[in-house]
């Protein structure tokens, strides 16, 4: 959809609704950095300030972006880590290094916008050195996590490559 009527939309809720903030449920929502942008853009020429959160991808942000973010009224951004073990992450397929997640951090504390992190365990292959590892992890930065969410297990959704993978693991049934 287009920022216009993204914005317009925005407006009607204000409207229709009184709403007071706006939260982004799009985990790729900062993918297209040029699309944030216009969304931001979009809403300043309207004169619409309202807080707003969203879900971003590390790999998507820098400091740039989240400084035009939190000019904008963002204030809160949830992102998934699963876990900081670089194997982990390839193995997942989940394309972020722990540079850009330790990165992401740091501008959004130095910003002052919240995060909300997600972390798993139990990921093919992981050892009890690599969680040991993430959880180092998330206590070197724990100060610049707002809210932590774990989740003790990995689960298996049909279709998805880790079903593949966990079949010919012999970790599932045929």
């Amino acid at each position: 959809r287009s920022p216009s009527n993204i914005v317009d939309e925005i407006e009607s809720c204000i409207e229709k609704y009184k709403i007071k903030g706006i939260k982004f449920f799009d985990a790729t929502f900062t993918v297209n950095r040029e699309h944030v942008l216009s969304i931001i853009k979009e809403m300043k020429e309207r004169d619409i300030h309202l807080p707003w959160e969203c879900e971003l991808r590390v790999d998507t942000v820098d400091k740039p972006l989240l400084n035009s973010m939190q000019e904008s009224g963002c204030y809160y951004v949830d992102f998934g880590v699963e876990s900081i073990v670089e194997k982990i992450l390839k193995t997942i397929d989940k394309q972020i290094t722990s540079v850009q997640v330790t990165d992401s951090l740091k501008w959004c504390e130095e910003l002052g916008i919240k995060t909300k992190v997600f972390f798993s365990f139990g990921h093919l292959g992981e050892t009890l050195n690599d969680s040991l590892r993430t959880l180092e992890f998330i206590e070197k930065h724990i100060n610049s996590i707002s809210k932590l969410t774990i989740s003790p297990m990995v689960k298996i959704y049909p279709g998805t490559d880790l079903e593949k993978s966990a079949r010919e693991n012999g970790l599932l049934p045929d």
